[in-house]
C-alpha cells in the first residue's frame, strides 16, 4: 500500500505498519489508520501520520522521557480494546501541541496512546493517570535533559 504524505513524501506500507485507532482520535474520529514514523531530523521525536490525510500527522514522544513517575493503570476493557493479553504491556505515547512560540511546546500526559504492537492496535482515552502528575509537561525542558545526556 502507497500512502502520500506532505511531510514524509510517498510511503510504503504493509498492513502490519498500520495502526488501528478504532474510534479515530479526539478531533479526528473520520481518521482511523495511521503508522508509527521516527523523525529524520530530530532523535527523540516521533510522528503519528494518517494514512487517510496526507496532511494530519501527530508528533509524539513517549511519556517516560518527562517523567520516572508515568504509569497507567488499564482497565480491562481498555486491554480488551487493544487485545492486550494479560501478560503484555503496551507502548504509550503521548501528543505534544506545538503553538506559535515552539519553546512553550507541552506533552498531554493525561491522555496517551496505547499501543499494542502485536497486532498494532490502539487505544487514547483519558484513562486512569495518579492524580499528582500534572497534565502538559514541557518538550524544551526534555531536549535540555537529553542534551546534557549526549
Amino acid at each position: 500500500m502507497n500512502v502520500n504524505t506532505t511531510r514524509f513524501g510517498e510511503l510504503k506500507l504493509t498492513k502490519e505498519d498500520l495502526i488501528n485507532f478504532p474510534e479515530g482520535i479526539l478531533g479526528f474520529g473520520d481518521l482511523r489508520d495511521f503508522v508509527l514514523l521516527d523523525d529524520p531530523t530530530d532523535e527523540i521525536f516521533a510522528w503519528l501520520q494518517s494514512c487517510e490525510n496526507p496532511d494530519i500527522a501527530f508528533p509524539v514522544l513517549e511519556p517516560e522521557l518527562f517523567t520516572s513517575t508515568f504509569e497507567v493503570s488499564l482497565t480491562k476493557s481498555d486491554r480488551e480494546i487493544i487485545g492486550l493479553k494479560a501478560d503484555q504491556a503496551p507502548r504509550y505515547f503521548s501528543i505534544i501541541t506545538i503553538p506559535a512560540d515552539p519553546t512553550q511546546m507541552t506533552a498531554n500526559l493525561k491522555a496517551p496512546i496505547a499501543i499494542n504492537e502485536i497486532p498494532v492496535t490502539t487505544y487514547k482515552d483519558y484513562v486512569k493517570i495518579p492524580d499528582n502528575l500534572k497534565k502538559d509537561f514541557s518538550v524544551i525542558d526534555i531536549y535540555i535533559k537529553f542534551d546534557k545526556e549526549k
